[in-house]
């Protein structure tokens, strides 16, 4: 019999095969076991957040919505969007 160890480290092998095919979940044209699946993960992720992991994320979640806006009104994604296949340097984005 299998211990409870031993499946969670198969799950997370099955996941982690899931998200390395990413043609599957592209392919994925079922709309309610996506949002099950993706709600399933969420819940997941919450129930794995370590309060530490959980103050962080509430600490810093505003700056994701600033740090975007800045990068709109700087234009920065713009220039990311214009770069040839080198990725632009933090000078020249400056």
């Amino acid at each position: 019999m299998a211990s409870r160890r031993d499946e969670i480290i198969a799950l997370t092998e099955r996941i982690e095969a899931l998200i390395d095919d990413s043609q599957t979940v592209i392919g994925l044209n079922n709309d309610p076991l996506r949002r099950r699946l993706r709600e399933a993960g969420r819940r997941l992720s919450a129930a794995l957040e370590t309060p530490g992991d959980t103050a962080h994320r509430v600490i810093y979640s505003p700056l994701h919505l600033a740090t975007a806006k800045i990068g709109v009104d700087k234009g920065i994604f713009k220039l990311l969007a214009e770069a040839d296949d080198a990725t632009p340097t933090a000078e020249e984005l400056a």
